[in-house]
């Protein structure tokens, strides 16, 4: 999918990650909730952050983010000025778009503990241009966003019932998102593939319906001769999972899709195939072809995929160490 990219929230997406990492474990939040979305959308992306506190994953990213002096300071910023606390008040973001074209589409970010009033004095601190737009009974917040580009680009915000925030690069995408919430506007059927029930365990999905009516502005071959295309990644019972499924336009890609992931996985067994987590993870990896339908699912035990990672890790940072020795290594006479 060609995600929300708009103005400020490049940041905002990082810091996710960074919140992830940091926030301990609370209740568990929802799953994506299809009647926040419109019936028009063609793609939706879903981070349940509050099932990721709860994950064996969060567990991990914490362990290696909390040690960080820097990022404590970070957080406490964050909460001086907002009101919010990171580390518990981030509960789910949704993105979406009706079109698959770059820097375009709609966010959701689910919060609590937000003071309004910070957020709003910290936004004309940082933008002191923005616009004030009324539509119905909300409030939007308009201002240009430093992108670094010649092209102006302005991003419109609201924040819906002090608990989401809604932001858009087109003011338009901000009220069919209020019209939704009001129930003014049509919102994703039961009957749609992007609203189907989630696996459990699930922590982040992705979904593409339509795909094959425009070009495919991205660079994955497999994604741009699709139709249709589900993924999905969590956690249950202790193992890790990714199920993708993908309709695609004809045989001959499915087929093409299987013999890369199988080829990886026969390059990936060769070069490791002593180390027992690897070979582990890799046993996990399944794919399927019917026709033109494509899947390829995984799970294995977090302890074997955070030990794979671990050893991988160790050895890209051997490999980063001696070609920095092969360049300080003085030319022979």
């Amino acid at each position: 999918m060609n995600f929300l990219r708009p103005a400020s929230f490049s940041g905002m997406l990082m810091l996710v990650v960074v919140w992830i990492a940091v926030c301990p474990r609370i209740a568990i939040g929802d799953p994506l909730d299809a009647t926040r979305v419109p019936a028009e959308a063609k793609w939706v992306m879903h981070m349940d952050i509050d099932a990721m506190r709860e994950s064996e994953l969060g567990d991990y990213m914490r362990s290696k983010w909390l040690s960080r002096d820097r990022l404590r300071k970070y957080m406490e910023e964050i909460f001086e000025k907002t009101g919010m606390d990171p580390r518990e008040d981030l509960r789910s973001m949704t993105f979406y778009d009706n079109r698959f074209e770059k820097h375009h589409g709609t966010a959701l970010i689910e919060v609590q503990n937000v003071d309004a009033q910070k957020l709003l004095t910290l936004l004309r601190e940082r933008h002191p241009d923005v616009r004030i737009s009324n539509y119905g009974e909300h409030r939007l917040y308009i201002w240009k966003a430093d992108h670094g580009k010649k092209k102006d680009h302005f991003v419109t915000g609201c924040f819906y019932k002090e608990s989401i925030l809604v932001f858009s690069g087109e003011t338009a995408n901000v009220m069919v998102a209020l019209d939704v919430f009001d129930g003014k506007a049509a919102a994703l059927s039961g009957s749609s593939p992007l609203a189907a029930a989630a696996q459990d365990g699930t922590l982040l999905l992705a979904r593409g319906i339509d795909m094959a009516e425009k070009d495919w502005p991205g660079r994955c071959p497999v994604l741009r001769d699709s139709d249709q295309f589900s993924l999905s990644l969590g956690e249950s019972d202790g193992n890790l999972f990714v199920d993708s499924a993908m309709v695609t336009n004809k045989e001959e890609t499915a087929t093409s899709a299987v013999s890369v992931v199988d080829g990886l996985r026969a390059m990936i067994s060769l070069r490791h195939g002593e180390n027992e987590h690897v070979m582990r993870v890799l046993q996990g990896l399944k794919t399927n072809v019917d026709g033109t339908n494509l899947s390829i699912r995984w799970q294995a035990k977090g302890e074997d995929v955070l030990k794979a990672a671990e050893k991988f890790k160790e050895m890209h940072k051997h490999r980063k160490h001696h070609r920095r020795g092969k360049r300080q290594q003085p030319d022979s006479e």
